[in-house]
């Protein structure tokens, strides 16, 4: 059985999942304390010193905002945000997949939770926009 890395396996859905997968899976957990998903080098360290066959990223970040109160003050969450979320799936997916290609076999799975339970207001604009009367759509990533 090969080994399945997880990502995030610290915080709220990892540490659930974690519990199950490793009755059936060799199963390492990994908190951004064990890897730091925004730094490249660390991320190449850890595939370098690590055979994995499989690799469950459910690290996130979330600064909860609602948009038109975003002022440069606030802009390093949002920076962080995009390091863990955008950038941290690209340093993993960069340094797994060499690996993977020469080993002719990977799984990837990339799973974001950290909204899921959220109501977004994110792009509501309080106002008559042309739909008197029309509910505003909101959605969650």
């Amino acid at each position: 059985m090969g080994k399945l890395v997880v990502f995030g396996g610290s915080g709220g859905l990892g540490s659930k999942l974690v519990g199950g997968l490793n009755k059936d899976y060799d199963v390492m957990s990994l908190s951004s304390k064990d890897v730091d998903v925004t730094n490249f080098d660390e991320v190449k360290d850890f595939f370098s010193n690590n055979k994995v066959e499989s690799v469950l990223n459910l690290s996130g970040y979330n600064y909860n905002m609602i948009l038109h109160k975003y002022t440069k003050d606030k802009s390093i969450e949002v920076k962080k945000q995009i390091e863990i979320n955008i950038e941290g799936n690209l340093n993993i997916l960069a340094n797994c997949l060499p690996s993977m290609r020469e080993n002719k076999h990977g799984r990837i799975i990339l799973i974001s939770s950290i909204l899921s339970s959220i109501l977004l207001y994110l792009l509501y604009v309080p106002g008559d926009l042309s739909g008197a009367g029309k509910k505003p759509h909101f959605s969650a990533a």
